[in-house]
């Protein structure tokens, strides 16, 4: 997911998630930390793997588009 972090044009700055969703803030400093939270987030490791393994009955595909 692509995270940028820009100003709106109207006073206050936005967080852009792969240009599709927008979260708005009333300052630079707390768009930015929103934004690094959010990328600390999503580069985390997952557990779903291991989840998946340990329940192989769960009506989950994975390959699934």
């Amino acid at each position: 997911m692509n995270v940028e972090v820009a100003e709106n044009g109207k006073g206050s700055w936005q967080v852009e998630m792969d240009g599709a969703y927008h979260v708005n803030f009333p300052c630079q400093a707390e768009a930015e930390a929103f934004a690094e939270r959010l990328r600390v987030r999503l580069n985390a490791p997952h557990l779903l793997p291991e989840i998946y393994e340990a329940c192989p009955d769960l009506p989950l595909d994975l390959g699934a588009n």
